[in-house]
């Protein structure tokens, strides 16, 4: 094994470490004469009275030759301008700032919801073990086993916990129904709720024809002026910032028109917020930002397809479709266990139960009216809308979940 140790030599009276602030590496003339030297022009001279010489010229001390040798980069650095640049960013960054506009907490507002009832083990309220236990779980329905039957003494205890059941499957935003605006809207958290008038306003005005929209040929743009484009883009108008969901941001789409500038944004809890970039009508402390909730679980892609709907692809099991012109979202897909009542739905028996959702989803860019699905599991799928008797494929294509599928411009290549 080798082993390192910062040692020095000794010349004449002068004691040097070898390893020295800035790793200046010195010519060493030791006692016995032997000379190492490095890179730079470096040497001791002990013919006369051990001066330390840089670049040609001599020092009487170790330390003036350090500093020497810092003075010449420092001219370096100068001379690089990357001094210069450092002190231009400096002045010019500003520290980001938390956004001030889009979602306002109304704080007034108040929650219609009731409190919860703070939990108590049976163990600490004296009461004996009835010896049920979850024997199954799939899609948020516990099914029990074991113990008695309930008894009037435990009516009211910890037993109602254990037959409570979502009130819908999987514990989703309804039975597969269409969600109208308004209810989309009421949905949604309630401190941070959108005035149902004004996202019906924006709605109608954006389904509206534009005349003044036409189909423009697109021109490819040469590097220079990729560059000068680029160049003009800035990140430091807080004017270009707004809160548009309450939660962590796990999706965005752009929509794809020329009208207005409208982004989707998907949260963690099921939200999506569209923001109306370009509406200008609103103060500085305020944006056009609208908010809306029929997922109960991330969202974890959104896409517009071709007749500008948005399609929202969620952890809850499901695939929806907001369309602006009918004020709605349309559930097109969904998982479900194996439940009779469920045979007759696309999805059926696809809920394997713990630890299974909808982990990622997209459109099929050769048929919009096709999407992929990949799932926790490790599944990816494929479903055509137009025919609702069967999926394409269900195939297992990796040991844990798949975060994202991509499908290749040739339409021959799945990525996953």
């Amino acid at each position: 094994m080798n082993t390192r140790r910062r040692s020095s030599r000794r010349i004449g009276k002068s004691t040097i470490p070898e390893n020295d602030d800035n790793d200046a590496k010195v010519t060493i003339v030791s006692d016995e004469g032997d000379v190492r030297n490095n890179s730079d022009d470096e040497s001791v001279d002990k013919n006369e009275g051990s001066k330390y010489n840089l670049n040609g010229v001599s020092y009487p001390t170790y330390q003036e030759m350090v500093d020497a040798k810092r003075r010449r980069n420092e001219e370096y650095l100068q001379q690089s301008g990357l001094l210069q640049a450092v002190q231009v960013l400096s002045s010019q960054s500003i520290k980001p700032k938390k956004a001030g506009r889009g979602l306002v907490a109304n704080k007034k507002r108040k929650s219609n919801a009731e409190p919860l009832v703070k939990r108590q083990s049976r163990r600490l309220l004296g009461v004996a073990a009835d010896g049920k236990y979850v024997e199954n779980e799939k899609a948020g329905r516990l099914t029990i086993g074991g113990g008695n039957a309930m008894t009037p003494d435990n009516t009211n205890s910890s037993m109602s916990l254990y037959e409570s059941e979502p009130r819908f499957y999987g514990n989703r935003i309804n039975d597969g129904s269409d969600v109208t605006l308004e209810e989309a809207v009421e949905n949604s958290e309630s401190k941070y709720q959108t005035s149902i008038s004004d996202a019906e306003t924006f709605f109608r005005s954006w389904a509206a024809p534009n005349s003044k929209e036409t189909k423009t040929k697109k021109n490819v743009l040469s590097d220079e002026q990729l560059r000068k484009e680029i160049e003009m883009l800035s990140v430091d108008d807080q004017k270009n910032v707004a809160k548009v969901v309450p939660e962590r941001i796990y999706s965005i789409a752009v929509h794809p028109s020329e009208k207005d500038l409208v982004v989707a944004v998907g949260d963690k809890s099921g939200h999506v917020g569209l923001w109306n970039v370009d509406d200008n009508k609103n103060s500085d402390d305020s944006a056009a930002v609208y908010l809306f909730r029929y997922h109960t679980s991330v969202v974890s892609n959104l896409e517009w397809n071709y007749k500008k709907q948005l399609v929202s692809f969620s952890y809850d099991g499901t695939v929806r479709v907001l369309d602006v012109a009918s004020e709605k979202s349309t559930e097109v897909f969904a998982v479900y266990d194996d439940s009779d009542e469920f045979k007759n739905k696309l999805g059926y028996d696809l809920d394997t139960g713990h630890k299974y959702w909808t982990q990622y989803g997209c459109l099929d860019h050769r048929n919009e009216d096709c999407f992929f699905v990949s799932t926790s599991r490790g599944t990816a799928m494929h479903l055509d809308l137009r025919c609702q008797k069967s999926l394409t494929f269900h195939e297992v294509l990796s040991e844990k979940k798949i975060n994202t599928l991509s499908l290749h411009p040739n339409g021959h290549s799945l990525i996953s």
